[in-house]
């Protein structure tokens, strides 16, 4: 944010230090995407070379952060394949640090430059992009429906038929299982609009807002990367490269963020799981203690049993969110954020107006709260329906 207030009393951004780097070289040299993409928006050339011949493109490289590195590399202007003085090009950079993700990204780009026709990246399109990969989506589905009900079907159902209504219930916690991991999937997290007017009207006006004379950045809420100001409660995913409204985490089982459209799926989704898991361990235990051994499905029970504790974990932490009106982000990082400190600076949660209303907001059946103001500045009743 020191840079857009810098920009903005007119600091001269392109000028260099005496091996001929700016700040758009330094930005990418230390991996800070969001700053560089500020930079080139503001009118810095990614096309210009230090006096070793490198782009920022090549620092970049050397940085090892692949959001900067994919911002470069999509500008129409700049050349992936470049080389410096020294002959090195950012894969090799790349290679020499062994930054696999940005191998592997880079790679990609130089095979698709030397095909003399388009071809399918099925790789990519089957486990996903260097950095978002859906090997933890796609094992969880493994396990799933190619091992867990499997063995529920043919080494525990047939030998405990008198079990009717848990097998009922069973195949009931199923079904919703299913259908909220495939909601929490494929359904939009709360992306926020990108490329917003207000963005560059807040740039403009940087140096008019009397906050600086106080030590608060008027910018802080910008996003240069989604070019939006972030509303309080969002954050901007690095996995997703997007803005997320009331950004909770994202989860590589799910292959999404979870956020304000889907945190209630996947809320019923964990529950719905941590039940599934313990009816595995159960029924196993069940076969094994009074029917006969089965070593395979011991084996399954402990899986199921294990997994069924670090479950309940995770759906006792969504819980305690949910009543609580915080999300994981926030508990995580509280102290990063104002708007969660009164006047002292004390942690205080502006948003929680007792657990049964909070519950009701996370699964929409209420309108959500939003502040007026920044409570560390007005501690009082700063809050409206939207």
């Amino acid at each position: 944010m020191l840079t857009a207030f810098l920009i903005g009393k007119g600091a001269r951004i392109d000028m260099t230090d005496k091996e001929g780097d700016n700040s758009l070289h330094w930005a990418a040299f230390k991996g800070h995407c969001e700053l560089t993409r500020l930079l080139i928006y503001s009118g810095l050339n990614p096309k210009v070379k230090d006096n070793f011949g490198q782009y920022p493109i090549h620092l970049g490289s050397l940085s090892g952060d692949l959001l900067t590195v994919k911002l470069l590399c999509e500008l129409d202007e700049v050349e992936f394949d470049v080389t410096d003085h020294n002959g090195n090009t950012a894969l090799k950079l790349a290679r020499g640090r062994k930054y696999h993700k940005l191998i592997a990204y880079l790679q990609n780009l130089d095979d698709q430059k030397k095909q003399l026709f388009p071809a399918c990246n099925w790789k990519t399109i089957l486990f996903g992009p260097p950095g978002k990969s859906k090997h933890a989506f796609f094992f969880s589905m493994f396990m799933m429906f190619c091992f867990g009900y499997p063995v529920y079907l043919f080494r525990v159902l047939p030998y405990t038929l008198d079990f009717q209504f848990g097998h009922f219930f069973f195949m009931i916690n199923s079904v919703v299982m299913i259908y909220c991991l495939f909601k929490s999937y494929t359904m939009d997290p709360g992306f926020l609009p990108k490329n917003l007017g207000d963005y560059d009207k807040a740039l403009k006006q940087a140096t008019l807002f009397a906050e600086w004379k106080d030590g608060e950045s008027p910018l802080s809420r910008l996003c240069h990367t989604c070019r939006l100001i972030r509303p309080l409660r969002s954050k901007h995913c690095r996995i997703t490269n997007r803005c997320v409204k009331h950004f909770d985490h994202y989860c590589p089982y799910i292959y999404n963020v979870v956020g304000y459209r889907n945190r209630h799926y996947f809320i019923v989704f964990v529950a719905a799981i941590t039940t599934t898991a313990f009816y595995g361990a159960f029924y196993s235990w069940y076969v094994n203690q009074y029917l006969h051994t089965d070593y395979f499905l011991a084996f399954g029970g402990m899986i199921s049993l294990l997994y069924s504790m670090t479950n309940l974990g995770l759906a006792g932490s969504m819980v305690y969110s949910a009543a609580a009106n915080i999300t994981t982000n926030e508990r995580i990082n509280g102290k990063r954020y104002s708007y969660l400190k009164d006047g002292n600076g004390n942690f205080y949660n502006p948003f929680n107006q007792g657990p049964v209303k909070n519950l009701f907001e996370f699964f929409h059946l209420k309108a959500p709260l939003v502040l007026d103001s920044d409570p560390s500045e007005r501690h009082g009743n700063g809050l409206h329906m939207v």
